[in-house]
């Protein structure tokens, strides 16, 4: 009886749900928490109240043929469910032969452009504890690497102590 290899994915992108950092901050930060707003026909994350945006693009396109993919104008409504949901990632999994996949951040990627460092630390403390719930859904197949503040080394340092404690696989 032959054996298929096993199969680990270098590099899955956990797709921040839209509500990540609205039902996480504490409220005396959640005005200048990162939000979607609608933008060119889509969704697009706003940083800094509009200061910066990145659009939902080719970071949300799985499922989609080659010739409809496009840089923005994707919506929250229209991706699949796999970017955001564990259960539904773990049988797109499936159906891909992926035994396991390091999950690593995708708009969470933009919160070392926030320069209000509490903001930020906060920010990246709630992603964090997001995508660490995401991976338990099964921690055999899904390994979370955390996300690390860009405000100063000491914030650094106490983040990377905090999810090795917990027991991210990578930062």
């Amino acid at each position: 009886m032959e054996t298929r290899p096993f199969v680990m994915d270098a590099s899955q992108r956990y797709v921040e749900p839209p509500d990540l950092w609205s039902k996480r901050l504490p409220a005396k930060l959640k005005a200048g928490a990162p939000k979607t707003i609608p933008y060119k026909g889509g969704d697009a994350w706003s940083f800094e109240d509009g200061q910066f945006v990145r659009p939902l693009g080719l970071e949300v396109s799985a499922g989609e043929s080659p010739m409809n993919l496009k840089m923005e104008g994707y919506a929250y409504a229209g991706i699949r469910k796999g970017c955001s949901d564990a259960k539904a990632r773990l049988q797109d999994m499936t159906i891909d032969d992926v035994d396991m996949a390091n999950i690593l951040p995708t708009f969470a990627l933009s919160l070392r452009g926030v320069k209000d460092a509490g903001l930020q630390n906060a920010c990246v403390r709630a992603y964090n504890e997001a995508v660490w719930e995401f991976c338990q859904a099964d921690a055999t197949r899904l390994a979370p690497h955390a996300l690390m503040p860009y405000t100063n080394l000491e914030s650094a340092m106490a983040e990377v102590k905090r999810a090795a404690k917990t027991g991210f696989r990578g930062i």
